[in-house]
């Protein structure tokens, strides 16, 4: 597979004396390239890298229509150790993307192919990796069916990958809303993959848990409405006896990188983690009891944030304590994602290998 540039000479000029204003914000700074390949006849084309533009989509494209987009979010950081940058959790992130592919019926991609288009939008870019501890390049992949026509079935993808240089989505502890009306997802749904959709049919919920002076919605499952899901794109754990509790994987949960992750930290630190399910009601008394003594949300933006209140549409306020786990995941997790500690599995940290840059 051939890598093709469309990067005129004064862009390179421009990213090779890039400096990152102080506050970064997330999302909101967007790199000036971006990398696009194209699914045609059966296969995926030459690896291409642009100028970051809009992309020019027909009013008919399927992807638009019928909403068959799926999305990944990972992270690159500075190593604080080598003064590079290394990319967590990368075949992880590539893991994850095949599987929201296949259950949306589009076509995945071999992981040298992944492997190539982050390294081609990453090596020119090296101005662009935060070097705050916390901060990163926050990396985000997506695809959507390009055919057009309003009949089902496309066999045309594009597939982009753009970045952003990031702070953590959320600063602080946050107040969460209880979401007991709305549902996210069911047995036999796409509540697992990483598609489009099930961000946007969230929003209603969001802005319920904003009017609540909330952060976050939680999510509780389609059938009774009793058991705990995830939060608003992040999962839920729980410290409740002196162990780390989360909900089971049953297909209606997104398997956060972040969530094996920190259950393979607590591990290492014997802690003891059970994935379970997890009452809402129940959980709210053994708060009060204090059984339960924190809750936190993990995630790739926010990276492992502590939730402070338990709140309900009827104005009922749970506190939730602010424990010590949390606080020393999150701290563990940084100081590996920033090469000041070693992680306990090989393939968490893929290195860049950056054009034009000495450390």
């Amino acid at each position: 597979m051939n890598v093709v540039e469309y990067i005129p000479d004064s862009l390179k000029s421009q990213m090779a004396q890039a400096q990152l204003p102080d506050n970064i914000g997330f999302g909101e700074l967007m790199l000036p390239v971006m990398v696009k390949i194209s699914y045609r006849a059966g296969g995926w084309q030459n690896v291409e890298l642009h100028p970051f533009a809009p992309i020019a989509m027909a009013p008919d494209c399927k992807g638009l229509q019928y909403g068959q987009v799926i999305f990944e979010g990972l992270k690159a950081y500075y190593n604080a150790q080598t003064g590079g940058a290394g990319v967590f959790c990368l075949k992880q992130h590539w893991s994850r993307l095949n599987q929201s592919a296949t259950r949306l019926a589009m076509p995945t991609l071999p992981l040298a192919v992944f492997d190539l288009a982050l390294a081609t939008l990453l090596a020119p870019v090296a101005n662009y990796i935060p070097k705050n501890p916390g901060d990163a390049l926050y990396i985000r992949p997506f695809m959507y069916a390009s055919q057009t026509g309003l009949g089902l079935n496309s066999d045309e993808f594009e597939f982009y990958v753009i970045a952003s240089p990031s702070q953590a989505y959320f600063a602080g502890a946050l107040k969460v809303l209880v979401e007991r009306q709305l549902k996210r997802a069911c047995f036999g749904g796409s509540g697992m993959a990483k598609m489009a959709g099930n961000y946007g049919s969230t929003f209603l919920a969001s802005n319920k848990a904003k009017e609540h002076g909330c952060g976050l919605s939680l999510w509780l499952d389609a059938q009774q409405g009793r058991y705990i899901e995830e939060f608003s794109a992040m999962n839920f754990f729980a410290v409740r006896n002196g162990q780390l509790h989360t909900p089971q994987l049953t297909g209606t949960i997104l398997a956060g990188v972040t969530r094996a992750a920190v259950i393979a930290l607590a591990g290492q630190m014997a802690i003891e983690v059970v994935e379970t399910d997890i009452i809402i009601d129940d959980l709210l008394i053994e708060i009060e009891q204090g059984i339960c003594t924190e809750v936190f949300a993990t995630g790739t933006g926010a990276t492992i944030t502590g939730v402070s209140h338990l709140i309900e549409q009827s104005g009922e306020v749970v506190e939730v304590p602010a424990g010590q786990l949390m606080a020393e995941l999150k701290q563990l997790l940084q100081n590996i994602h920033h090469g000041k500690t070693q992680p306990p599995q090989g393939d968490w940290l893929s290195p860049i290998v950056f054009t034009d840059h000495e450390p």
